[in-house]
């Protein structure tokens, strides 16, 4: 069995990327540098409350989000 590349992975919705998902992304980044490994975003292209019947508004559209570095197929930060 190969061995598996560590990495941190900053999971979440990340619509918008306001302060707080910046905050996130920062200590993740961080954090991979400490660990000495590489640092990846992943969201969703459907927000996980859509799972469950709930009609959300989303602040920016899946390639609004791929460009702001929040991708649905996640970005390595660092």
């Amino acid at each position: 069995m190969a061995e598996k590349e560590k990495a941190v992975l900053a999971l979440g919705m990340f619509d918008g990327v306001h302060t707080g998902h910046r905050a996130l992304l920062e200590r993740a980044k961080h954090l991979a540098a400490a660990l000495d490994t590489s640092c990846t975003a992943y969201t969703f292209s459907n927000h996980p409350a859509e799972l469950i019947g709930k009609k959300v508004r989303l602040l920016c559209t899946a390639e609004e989000r791929e460009s702001m570095g929040g991708g649905t197929k996640g970005r390595n930060l660092v």
